[in-house]
């Protein structure tokens, strides 16, 4: 349902002869208007767990405006990280913001967000890199790894990334691991110019994530009323 345009859904499932809640997506008119009139076309998508008497998941979209501070896009409330709970977020997000120029949707190690290319299928999709690193050095070992992966990512142009890179492929399995798991952009020499954003992580989320923690173990209606109170007000920092 929406509300003077804001984009509200709330899903309910039928347990026996009850109607039990299912999940909330909520993105307020003027957090839209503002991302799509005046933000980097930048967003940072994430779910973190809820630890109160009611488990589940807190889905979150963040963008950056103009002087680089936190700007909430939307967020969702479901029971798990799945595929389905993430792909509908994904969707009820693309309703809301359709489709950006330029748009770059950074992400991290969510279970079902390598389908976020379907939904967005004009976006740039980033992998955190922070993430990656520390994914790919569970796996490898060495100063090899230290001392070239982040420069590799950092670096802007193709020569010096393929010179780190090869540094890498010396230790067998490396090129499969990277190339089977980690199939999003990480490295900014793969980013779109357009976009004017080269962020290699997914902080934004992170700093979300932080922000609302203190709210994880309410009761659902006392988050979401959290949350917007959160949303609506008007920050300086």
């Amino acid at each position: 349902m929406a509300h003077d345009n804001s984009s509200v859904q709330i899903e309910l499932e039928r347990v026996q002869k009850k109607q039990r809640f299912r999940r909330i997506f909520v993105a307020l008119k003027p957090r839209i208007d503002g991302f799509l009139e005046g933000c980097r076309p930048f967003i940072g998508v994430d779910a973190s767990n809820l630890y109160g008497k009611y488990r589940g998941q807190l889905a979150s979209a963040t963008g950056v405006d103009g002087h680089n501070w936190l700007y909430h896009i939307a967020y969702a409330i479901f029971d798990n990280e799945n595929e389905d709970n993430l792909v509908w977020f994904m969707e009820q997000l693309h309703r809301a913001i359709v489709d950006v120029p330029n748009l770059v949707i950074c992400t991290d190690a969510c279970k079902g967000l390598e389908t976020t290319g379907a939904v967005f299928p004009h976006a740039e999709n980033r992998e955190c890199m922070r993430h990656l690193y520390q994914n790919f050095m569970k796996q490898f070992t060495g100063d090899v790894f230290t001392d070239h992966l982040y420069p590799a990512a950092r670096n802007y142009t193709t020569g010096m990334f393929q010179w780190h890179m090869k540094k890498i492929y010396i230790a067998p399995n490396t090129i499969e691991h990277l190339e089977t798991r980690n199939n999003r952009i990480w490295y900014r020499c793969g980013f779109f110019e357009n976009n004017k954003c080269d962020y290699l992580t997914n902080n934004v989320s992170e700093s979300f994530n932080a922000q609302v923690k203190k709210f994880k173990g309410l009761l659902l209606h006392e988050l979401v009323d959290k949350l917007r109170e959160l949303i609506m007000e008007k920050r300086g920092t």
